[in-house]
């Protein structure tokens, strides 16, 4: 794989989008729609909380 392709392909990982942005490889237009390409997980979301996590664990030991 080409130094290239790896770029393009790393494009919109959200570890390099900064640096896109800045060094001229992305857009924000481009940026911004990715973002809203990207589908609705909200549905999906488990949430919890840290605290009660961190309490049961304590009551184990």
């Amino acid at each position: 794989m080409t130094l290239d392709k790896a770029m393009k392909d790393l494009k919109y990982d959200t570890r390099l989008t900064q640096w896109c942005l800045t060094t001229g490889q992305m857009t924000k237009e481009e940026w911004k729609k990715h973002l809203e390409s990207l589908p609705d997980l909200q549905a999906r979301v488990i949430t919890f909380n840290l605290s009660e996590v961190r309490n049961s664990r304590e009551e184990e030991h």
